[in-house]
């Protein structure tokens, strides 16, 4: 016991403080490397005096208990049984190899008896490489499916804003006709088609509302420059038919009307919060202006007039200013005043601000939402009757989280994995030819002798 002791105190003080150092190192490089990285915290390293404590503990009490054991045994030995080394385990009835003995000669022999007098050594270890290889597969094939799945099925705040996703491929919301029709199959509870965006304003420093001012404004917490008259500040816009835009309205407590914009008016605090557990704070004031002027992110030459806003603005009557969103598989910028917009007022203005994106996306909520052959079978309907005239992709929530064997078994860590085997298959081949040249150099009669050396 005094040995063990003797033996372990030093090395468990000099590896606890070694990690301690490896780690509070590590930590600042991390700190160094992403430096860059837009919206992160900086990672502080701290190590409480208690973890300390009982890690120390612990590990006392783990080569007490370890070296008490073999103590125990030898106590309860007679001295005459300690000499004779009655308590060993003795070897096993000898067979003979013909393939050690060809290759390796009466040492190779040796070396194999005395391993197979170690088999319950040789269980232990083997069981432990297994258990390693084992939990590194795991951990890999979780990561795998953990990516998949995040990609399939979406973060988990989006799987109650759809059921069925269509996308109208190289469509603008204007030219899609079949609304009213979609409303009216058998199955649908709720339709909303909408088609994206992007422009920009100038926001005046004023209208920062008195939160974001307190952390420093949009140069602090969003990097934005200051200009001549105020902020470029990105508007998406996000054009709903006029049925969807309306009960938006309703919902969000706001006088239904096509003749303005709802804005989201929040923005993320990157101060007191991280990127995913994300904390937002109120863009503009209360009030805001009755009145935003939006231009083309980027003007028909590639020129921009002062302040980066093109010189043919538009102005949109604003509604109201909101936090709520409505129920899309959307997620919207950290740093922009993301505009909800009616069909009727875009088809007025989307020639000044340059049309939207290429696709329009359908988002349908089902009155069976977890029943896979409802969702099937109402994709297919969906994807015939607006297939005939449009450019449609498709897809179901039931079904995107439900993953195909084949998506895994193409992403599958098979090399990292072989790679991991082959490293301990190594390490092990290396330490039997380390000690293999070490008996081969043996004199057999030495080793007859003292089978220590086997």
């Amino acid at each position: 016991m005094q040995e063990a002791a003797v033996l372990t105190v030093l090395p468990m003080i000099l590896g606890s403080l070694t990690g301690i150092f490896i780690s509070r190192g590590l930590m600042r490089a991390v700190n160094y490397f992403a430096a860059d990285v837009s919206g992160r915290r900086e990672a502080v390293f701290h190590y409480h005096p208690a973890v300390l404590a009982v890690t120390m503990v612990s590990a006392v009490v783990t080569v007490l208990f370890s070296a008490w054991i073999p103590a125990g045994k030898m106590s309860r030995m007679t001295p005459l049984e300690a000499i004779r080394n009655a308590g060993s385990v003795p070897l096993m009835k000898k067979k003979h190899s013909r393939m050690l003995s060809r290759l390796f000669g009466m040492e190779g022999e040796l070396a194999g008896n005395a391993l197979r007098a170690q088999k319950k050594s040789m269980r232990i270890s083997s069981i432990s490489l297994f258990l390693s290889f084992l939990g590194f597969a795991v951990m890999l094939m979780f990561t795998t499916l953990s990516s998949i799945s995040t990609r399939y099925t979406y973060f988990e705040r989006y799987q109650d804003a759809w059921d069925i996703m269509i996308t109208l491929k190289d469509t603008e919301i204007a030219d899609f006709h079949l609304t009213e029709e979609l409303e009216k199959v058998s199955g649908i509870q709720d339709v909303a088609v909408y088609q994206k965006a992007e422009a920009v304003t100038v926001l005046p420093e004023e209208l920062q509302s008195r939160e974001l001012a307190g952390l420093g404004g949009l140069e602090d917490v969003a990097g934005i420059p200051r200009g001549e008259g105020g902020f470029l500040v990105e508007v998406p816009m996000v054009i709903l038919d006029d049925t969807s835009f309306l009960n938006f309205c309703s919902q969000s407590g706001i006088a239904p009307s096509l003749d303005g914009a709802v804005v989201l008016n929040q923005i993320w605090d990157s101060t007191n919060s991280n990127f995913r557990y994300k904390k937002y704070v109120p863009f503009v004031k209360d009030k805001g202006t009755a009145v935003m002027a939006l231009s083309k992110a980027s003007g028909p030459d590639g020129g921009q007039g002062k302040n980066g806003q093109s010189s043919q603005a538009v102005e949109i009557p604003i509604l109201s200013y909101t936090e709520k969103v409505p129920r899309l598989r959307e997620e919207y910028q950290n740093y922009a005043l993301v505009h909800f917009i009616p069909l009727t007022m875009w088809k007025s203005i989307s020639g000044k601000l340059g049309g939207g994106e290429p696709d329009s996306y359908i988002r349908i909520f089902s009155s069976e939402k977890t029943r896979l052959s409802h969702l099937d079978s109402l994709e297919r309907r969906l994807v015939q009757l607006i297939g005939n005239e449009y450019a449609v992709e498709s897809e179901n929530r039931v079904r995107a989280s439900c993953l195909d064997p084949r998506v895994f078994w193409e992403e599958a860590p098979v090399l990292p994995i072989l790679i991991f085997a082959a490293a301990i298959v190594l390490f092990v081949a290396l330490a039997y030819y380390i000690g293999g040249r070490r008996l081969l150099r043996c004199d057999l009669g030495e080793v007859l002798r003292d089978d220590a050396l086997v």
